[in-house]
């Protein structure tokens, strides 16, 4: 998780390398080119990743959280007004453990975030004998989201 944060660190950074950075409000945009950008927000133990799939040119939605989650395990976001979305920890590694929006879903939840202001993800630690609530932002999303 530490590298992820680091990542996000880099794109949340003020500071322009070859690649074009920039940040809109608590959201990180960076670009390699018009058609690859990688936007992010880091919260309270999550990290919210968008990008496009290398392969279909899909955009996909990513939660990254604790690596204490198990694959296989329900997590559930809901945002500030009340709208909320069942989901499952889909991957997990050393560092993170990951929560993918299925593809034919992203547009609905890009939809439902892009008028609120922030939410939380909830999933299960230590073989479900803990709950993590993570907190992130959605302050800036809409602006990172031109850049797809």
């Amino acid at each position: 998780m530490y590298r992820i944060i680091a990542l996000i660190a880099v794109l949340l950074s003020t500071s322009v390398a070859a690649q074009q950075a920039q940040r809109y409000k608590d959201w990180g945009v960076e670009c390699e080119s018009n058609s690859r950008c990688i936007a992010g927000t880091q919260g309270d133990g999550v990290v919210v990743v968008v990008g496009r799939n290398s392969n279909t040119d899909a955009l996909q939605l990513v939660f990254r959280v604790d690596p204490r989650a198990q694959p296989d395990t329900p997590a559930s976001v809901r945002l500030d007004s009340g709208w909320h979305a069942p989901l499952n920890i889909t991957a997990c590694n050393e560092e993170y453990c990951q929560v993918v929006v299925r593809p034919d879903a992203v547009q609905t939840v890009f939809d439902q975030m892009r008028p609120d202001r922030g939410g939380v993800i909830a999933y299960m630690i230590n073989g479900q004998q803990n709950i993590a609530v993570a907190r992130f932002s959605l302050m800036g999303m809409s602006k990172a989201m031109s850049h797809f």
